[in-house]
């Protein structure tokens, strides 16, 4: 691994990007990290890990372009209008214009996180129907990127309101039914194995396989 390689991770302070971070630097990346407060116990483990941070926001097209300038790959991860702190519209804003930053900062490698149930047919669940208009805008780009779609994170399933806390399991499926799980560790084992990979390649779809 050439250590002269920097990729650019969005989100590097919460699950999807600090699983990403951590596993780019085990493996002897530089990592950048666009962080909204350097003094907070992620962002200081980040850096205490050798992580570089810059501080900025999802809002803040010019920090973003400061962040992504000079670097190999960028891994984009937004919050999304489930977590309440964004608007749908923002969630699509903060992808295209990552998106669109790629492009004209000339990395040569972008890694979208998308959802598993996105797909060209609209579902009229917003928290997927967002990330399929980001995932359209990035495939109409002159850009090598590279789209995952994380099935559902196996960390959630033990929070308050599935149901494992009190000795049962409720989810919006059938009793028979089986779903993919995923760790979110897991997100960053696969990004760092393929982002040195597919540099110069057209948009690729993976979806992890496993199920439960």
């Amino acid at each position: 691994m050439n250590n002269a390689q920097t990729v650019l991770v969005f989100g590097a302070t919460g699950q999807q990007g600090g699983s990403v971070a951590r596993a780019l630097l085990h493996r002897g990346w530089r990592v950048r990290a666009l962080v909204r407060d350097p003094f907070s116990a992620g962002a200081a483990a980040l850096a205490a890990r050798g992580a570089e941070l810059v501080v900025g926001t999802f809002e803040d097209r010019a920090a973003m372009r400061s962040a992504m300038a000079g670097v190999d790959g960028v891994f984009s991860v937004q919050p999304s209008s489930p977590g309440g702190t964004v608007t749908d519209e923002q969630e699509v804003r903060y992808g295209i214009t990552i998106a669109d930053l790629a492009v004209e900062c000339g990395v040569k490698h972008l890694v979208y996180s998308s959802g598993s149930a996105t797909g060209e047919t609209p579902t009229g669940v917003a928290h997927y129907d967002t990330k399929a208009e980001i995932e359209r805008h990035i495939r109409r780009l002159p850009l090598a990127a590279t789209i995952v779609r994380p099935a559902t994170f196996m960390e959630l399933l033990v929070m308050p309101g599935f149901g494992l806390d009190e000795g049962r399991f409720q989810f919006f499926m059938l009793p028979e039914g089986r779903m993919q799980v995923l760790a979110v560790e897991d997100i960053g084992h696969l990004v760092a194995r393929f982002l040195p990979r597919r540099r110069g390649l057209p948009a690729r779809r993976l979806r992890s396989p496993a199920t439960a």
